[in-house]
């Protein structure tokens, strides 16, 4: 049987046509391929869109602008992107390149969000985005503890303090409550000033109605624009103020992360070489080593003659005559403070004030090299002092047996706290052996330095010459002006 020609010509055509108009619409070109758009799809090219996002991961506040980059395969076009926050949609599609949404990020709680874009083609076909982790920080949350060596003179106190602050970073609403201990104060406040300077009080904390040991930030609290900057560069603090230390009991600046706050006490015995003067100091400095930056501020009281003649911030190790870093200048207002807020720092500065290579120094007509010193070091522990000290030098007399000295007292490790610190010594019961927070009128150290002892009593160690050195001194009135810590 003879088949009509005509019929299967139109079948062919009708199939070759279909095909054809199929493969155009992937951007193919018949049955050779090519053509417009990005190239032919098909069974072997997927004609899905693309989408990912160009915002870079990181912490973010306030509001955030998001980016995509989005494409279509063969001859679809890009319809929209919509950007979604732990796959929850925000704001409407951008039906627009450049694809972006500014997303406003205190409308979800702090800590770590998926960001994701949705693209949508001409054909109703959909990509969806790998993720990107952004962490949000709106709220500032500071860990209040405080301590009397923020202040100076360092207040003789037993009193401590310690609590919460927190404070959004855009709108600058502010909460939070110190609790206190063992003191009755006068007033608690947040003030505005780098560490070692102060400020008119900016807020003062309330009593708590049901505990009266809680001071609350005020409901209506809000910093403004300005101090959310100043909070930002670790200038804000908490002051607790008392009858007994009316300009302040306890202290502790809100820092921010990256910005770390050193204090130190200013002595002679740190000099090179040691001098002797009736002065003291302290010296307080705010690091930013992200942004390079330093503020430093000294405070000084009986230094010899008619007072200091100027102040450094140097850079040398204990014991080791340094370099000039930056010259402070005296407070217009107080003869015994200097100050220098705007201390340009060089990454090598950062990595020498990591290593406790910063001190400061204050110059007189008497000593014009230095009367006094204090080194910017990490506060030093017991842990450090029994190694470097107690154990190898004086625990080989004060060994803990025996009824007097001096095997009464007990200097080897795990002991050597509980027996000196707020004990009363016994060649000078007017003192005790470490008075907390007073270096001077502690007898260990009175001891150490030979100087103020009882009479008929020696030097320590007994079998010195050669004494504890410069350094050594120096590191045993460090930890007790920091409060002798069982650390």
């Amino acid at each position: 049987m003879r088949m009509n020609a005509t019929p299967l010509r139109r079948l062919v055509s009708i199939i070759t046509s279909s095909c054809a108009a199929l493969l155009a619409a992937c951007g193919g070109g018949g049955y050779g391929g090519g053509g417009g758009g990005t190239g032919a799809c098909g069974a072997y090219t997927s004609c899905t869109p693309t989408v990912s996002i160009s915002t870079a991961a990181g912490t973010v506040s306030g509001v955030v602008t998001l980016t995509a980059a989005a494409t279509a395969a063969g001859t679809y076009t890009v319809s929209s992107v919509q950007f979604k926050v732990d796959g929850t949609a925000v704001g409407a599609a951008d039906t627009t390149s450049p694809y972006r949404y500014d997303w406003d990020s205190t409308a979800v709680a702090d800590g770590a969000h998926q960001i994701t874009a949705v693209v949508t083609d001409s054909g109703a076909q959909t990509a969806t985005s790998a993720a990107v982790a952004l962490t949000v920080s709106n709220n500032g949350t500071f860990a209040v503890t405080l301590a009397a060596n923020q202040l100076f003179p360092v207040p003789v106190t037993s009193a401590t303090g310690s609590g919460t602050i927190t404070v959004n970073k855009i709108s600058g609403v502010a909460s939070g409550s110190v609790t206190l201990v063992g003191i009755t104060p006068t007033g608690v406040e947040l003030g505005d000033a780098y560490a070692g300077a102060r400020s008119a009080a900016v807020v003062m904390l309330t009593q708590d109605a049901v505990n009266a040991n809680m001071w609350n930030v005020p409901a209506s609290t809000t910093l403004s624009a300005q101090q959310l900057t100043d909070l930002a560069a670790g200038k804000f603090y908490v002051l607790v103020r008392s009858a007994a230390w009316p300009n302040g009991e306890l202290r502790a600046q809100l820092l921010p992360a990256g910005i770390v706050v050193r204090f130190a006490a200013l002595t002679g015995d740190q000099e090179v070489p040691p001098v002797s003067t009736p002065g003291t100091g302290q010296i307080a400095a705010t690091v930013d080593a992200a942004g390079l930056h330093a503020a430093v501020h000294i405070h000084v009281a009986g230094v010899s003659g008619t007072g200091a003649t100027g102040a450094e911030l140097a850079t040398g190790a204990l014991g080791v005559a340094g370099t000039t870093l930056a010259a402070l200048t005296v407070d217009a207002s107080d003869a015994n403070h200097y100050l220098n807020e705007a201390v340009a720092l060089t990454a090598t500065d950062v990595t020498n004030f990591n290593g406790g290579l910063w001190y400061g120094n204050v110059t007189s007509a008497a000593h014009v090299a230095g009367e006094l010193r204090g080194q910017l070091a990490d506060p030093v522990t017991l842990t450090k002092l029994q190694t470097d000290i107690f154990t190898p030098i004086c625990s080989v007399c004060h060994t803990g047996v025996g009824a007097g000295l001096p095997g009464s007292q007990n200097l080897t490790n795990g002991h050597t706290y509980a027996s000196v610190v707020d004990v009363t010594s016994i060649e000078d019961p007017t003192l005790k052996r470490i008075n907390r927070f007073d270096p001077d009128n502690s007898y260990l150290v009175r001891k150490i330095e030979g100087v103020g002892i009882a009479a008929g009593t020696v030097r320590m160690p007994a079998n010195g010459p050669p004494y504890l050195s410069a350094a050594q001194i120096a590191e045993v009135r460090s930890w007790v002006a920091a409060g002798a810590k069982n650390d």
